[in-house]
């Protein structure tokens, strides 16, 4: 009986971590699309540093994006060569004093 009491335990201690976890991903994936689709339509028409934060502000907005903003993107734009950057981490609670802590890094175009 002890046994099957810690192994419920351990499994739920794995499942809150899961359901923590799931949208600090998740929100990562509607970033990096975020990033990826402005990108591609530098490719297909020439924006400006202020044309490209307006559509990411704009896809931000409609994904729900709360991790960053425009602001936490860096944006280099050399020619018609687009680069967009972004280093930050995410914090949630666990339970009591204990945090997860999970940080992401997307580059999207060549920083040369």
């Amino acid at each position: 009986m002890v046994g099957l009491m810690v192994l419920v335990a351990v499994i739920g201690v794995f499942a809150l971590v899961g359901i923590k976890l799931f949208p600090i991903y998740f929100e990562n994936t509607q970033i990096s699309s975020a990033l990826k689709g402005v990108y591609k339509q530098s490719e297909k028409e020439s924006m400006t540093v202020k044309a490209v934060k307006k559509g990411l502000s704009s896809r931000f907005g409609i994904e729900n994006v709360r991790a960053i903003g425009v602001e936490d993107v860096d944006i280099e734009l050399v020619g018609d060569a687009l680069s967009l950057y972004v280093n930050y981490e995410v914090r949630t609670a666990l339970f009591g004093n204990i945090d997860l802590v999970v940080s992401f890094e997307e580059e999207i175009g060549s920083s040369d």
